[in-house]
């Protein structure tokens, strides 16, 4: 019986990967599992889906997912390796005080749970290394078609979704949307440049409680961050509006897309998360999209290490832990994480927005998961990963993200 990460982007080519022995942990007793998650049934196993501003989900295969009854688990029966993985998300209780636990199932295994929903191609900002700028063409989907594809999106197994653009502030009705994400069971994040969040009252205002958090964009402080995001004062607004929804119970969060010219606002950045109480995923620069055109210059994981660890940051180099633990899937998140635009194409890669695999409303769980194994193997047919044998008996291993430095390095090598 064993419970693992659902995904892990370091490559088990690239880190010493630590595996379950099956060492039982010697303790005894019952445990509760959090109705705080999502637990999704399937063939092989569950998903349970952890609400964090990242991709957080662990896979309990058959073996353990069966002998779970009534949402407790005997200690006895697991491993020490399996026990800390659930004891370190939190998903073990000594009462469950009544909660009402959240289930989905699904007929197929190895479908996405994470899925960015794009709500408009309309953005106020041009930022200088934003991925999809060259769609960003004001086309505005009416709100029947978003609702339909959170009913998709649900149908497919997807249990958190990052609620995204273009820039989601500027539709009138991210109010009733988000209202109804959130009675649909599922979790979701607000991803957003900031600007009008000092603006949400009422409906919307109740509405972004709900999320597990709003994640504001950042590509640096103060007038750096407005040169990037080509709009005056914005850094300011952002600010506020941060206050404000976190003082009217909101979670805060930011994604920090580092760059050689902008990690010397790190600290600017990290003081403005500790005064929302927010933490900050810093993230390499992908040369892709805008990126690609203004010749921006990513840094290495080294250039970050000074500023590691401090607790508000949470690492988004991923791919670059010299130690880590076994997952169902390593490598590109391919197999757990899609996205949808704001014409209802899927992308298996959002950094990739020439591959789309279909309209989300049409294709079916089989479909999609077949799709996606298909395009996985294809792109595991290159210099990094041909040669590799950790994906003979199904895939483990989806390959190192084709936008990353060094699988770009290994191309042209």
């Amino acid at each position: 019986m064993k419970a693992l990460d659902l995904h892990n982007f370091v490559a088990p080519c690239l880190s010493n990967i630590h595996k379950d022995n099956g060492q039982l942990c010697g303790r005894k007793g019952e445990r509760f599992l959090n109705p705080k998650a999502i637990y999704r049934y399937q063939p092989d196993g569950v998903v349970v889906t952890i609400p964090t501003m990242s991709l957080n989900a662990l896979y309990l295969d058959k073996d353990l997912a069966e002998s779970i009854e009534g949402y407790t688990v005997s200690l006895a029966d697991l491993s020490e390796a399996t026990y800390q993985v659930l004891e370190d998300k939190g998903l073990l209780l000594d009462n469950c005080a009544g909660g009402k636990y959240i289930e989905s199932h699904c007929r197929v295994s190895n479908l996405p749970y994470y899925a960015i929903l794009e709500l408009t191609h309309r953005c106020q900002c041009k930022c200088a290394t934003c991925y999809h700028w060259s769609d960003l063409d004001n086309y505005h989907p009416k709100k029947k078609d978003i609702l339909n594809r959170i009913d998709s999106l649900k149908r497919l197994g997807v249990s958190m979704i990052e609620v995204s653009g273009g820039e989601p502030f500027l539709r009138d009705d991210l109010a009733e949307i988000l209202n109804y994400i959130s009675l649909s069971s599922v979790f979701f994040t607000v991803v957003t440049n900031g600007e009008l969040m000092g603006r949400a009252r009422d409906r919307l205002l109740w509405g972004l409680t709900k999320a597990v958090s709003v994640i504001v964009s950042l590509d640096g402080a103060e007038d750096r961050h407005d040169t990037a995001r080509r709009r005056s004062g914005l850094y300011k607004q952002i600010i506020e509006g941060a206050k404000y929804l976190s003082a009217n119970g909101v979670k805060i969060n930011f994604i920090f897309t580092v760059t050689e010219e902008n990690i010397i606002d790190l600290p600017k950045a990290i003081e403005l998360a500790e005064t929302v109480q927010g933490k900050i995923s810093v993230r390499p620069a992908k040369i892709v999209g805008a990126a690609l055109e203004n010749k921006i210059k990513s840094l290495t994981y080294r250039a970050l290490l000074p500023y590691m660890p401090h607790p508000v940051i949470s690492n988004g180099f991923a791919g670059n832990q010299k130690d880590s633990f076994e997952a169902k899937f390593h490598g590109c998140a391919m197999p757990v994480k899609i996205s949808v635009d704001a014409r209802g194409n899927i992308h298996p890669c959002v950094m990739d927005r020439d591959l789309v695999i279909g309209q989300i409303e049409k294709i079916s769980p089989e479909g999609l998961s077949a799709n996606l194994h298909e395009i996985s193997q294809k792109y595991l047919n290159n210099p990094w990963c041909k040669e590799c044998k950790i994906n003979e008996n199904g895939l483990v291993c989806a390959g190192v993200c084709r936008f990353a430095r060094k699988f770009q390095s290994k191309q042209t090598s």
